[in-house]
């Protein structure tokens, strides 16, 4: 939407940001800044999510091999179509929050809380099959993403 000086007026609820049309064209190393950075980190995060999310939909059996359990029935693909849908969920909504230029600590604690789904998959896995080599990918998501989180929380600018 521009406004009536020719700028593209961006925001999110609460703040509201003007830049000119070639501020939106123009990019360099120097405009890549940490809150930047962070944001492509909850990008990737959330890409990554909904990909695990399609996986688990559309091949159930190799996506519970990935997450550390064995299905043999139908009712456990159920089981495995609905952390599925779950995970394209969390990725759905933390894209939808970057899209919208949600303010830099929402999106933190959009990402804080999301790191539960590890936790509890890890329980999950741990008490279902013992110690398996997935159990790595569950406890390994779990401190990077409370990294992003704590630093989305701690970043003072918000594009």
């Amino acid at each position: 939407m521009l406004d009536g000086k020719g700028s593209q007026r961006l925001g999110g609820t609460a703040e509201r940001y003007y830049m000119s049309k070639e501020q939106l064209v123009r990019w360099s190393p120097s405009t890549l800044t940490w809150p930047r950075m962070l944001r492509a980190s909850v990008a990737i995060l959330s890409v990554a999510l909904v990909g695990i999310g399609l996986a688990a939909l559309l091949a159930p059996g190799f996506a519970a091999a990935g997450y550390g359990v064995d299905v043999s029935t139908l009712s456990d693909h159920a089981y495995v179509r609905g952390a599925g849908v779950r995970d394209i969920a969390i990725g759905g909504i933390l894209l939808v929050l970057l899209a919208r230029l949600s303010e830099t600590r929402t999106v933190g604690i959009a990402v804080l809380v999301a790191t539960l789904v590890p936790i509890v998959d890890t329980i999950n896995v741990f008490q279902a099959s013992g110690v398996r080599p997935a159990l790595i990918l569950h406890v390994g998501s779990i401190l990077p993403m409370m990294i992003l989180a704590i630093a989305l929380l701690g970043a003072r600018a918000n594009n």
